[in-house]
């Protein structure tokens, strides 16, 4: 697939989200070991829905959808899909946004998370003109928080037991941000 790219890494490149890319997406979204780390782990979509999303991709001003695409299988014949990156809140009063990632099973522990929030948040700082871009992560979700430390966010605040997980009780969802240099 040769979908239009934004930024480029070493690995990965984060760019547009293709239709072809909906039936992947749709069984990321589905798949319990994935969501388990997401709002609302147990919601289930359809295809249906997951279409409806795409259809509404880039319709709100508040929202932007990447897709993280592995470069060393861009153009050939398997799929370079390897998760999403996205941007929400977004406010260009406020100059913030919330950021969040998700990566199909097959792609973890490569460095692919790591590297696609890197560009996105160069992009989004660059281009947006944003100051301040903040992630949700729980407490026991330690390869996220790993993924946010390695590009320099700090926690900034820990909501005690303020999530309910299967499996794990109520949890601590902590609020991590990273500040473009020379905000205040």
């Amino acid at each position: 697939m040769s979908r239009p790219i934004i930024r480029e890494g070493a690995k990965v490149s984060i760019g547009m989200v293709e239709k072809a890319d909906i039936p992947m997406l749709y069984a990321c979204y589905n798949d319990p070991d994935v969501t388990r780390y997401l709002k609302g782990p147990d919601r289930m979509i359809s295809l249906e829905e997951a279409y409806s999303r795409y259809e509404s991709l880039g319709s709100e001003a508040s929202s932007m959808m990447f897709a993280i695409s592995v470069n060393s299988f861009r153009g050939g014949a398997h799929s370079d899909l390897a998760g999403t990156v996205s941007a929400t809140r977004i406010s260009l009063v406020d100059r913030t946004c919330v950021l969040g990632y998700v990566l199909l099973k097959n792609h973890w522990g490569k460095g692919y998370a790591t590297e696609a929030v890197a560009l996105a948040t160069n992009h989004l700082f660059g281009t947006c003109n944003l100051r301040t871009i903040s992630a949700h992560v729980y407490e026991h979700d330690a390869a996220s928080i790993r993924v946010l430390e390695k590009n320099r966010f700090r926690p900034a605040v820990r909501l005690t037991k303020h999530v309910f997980i299967e499996g794990h009780g109520y949890v601590d969802e902590l609020i991590y941000e990273l500040h473009t240099p020379g905000a205040e």
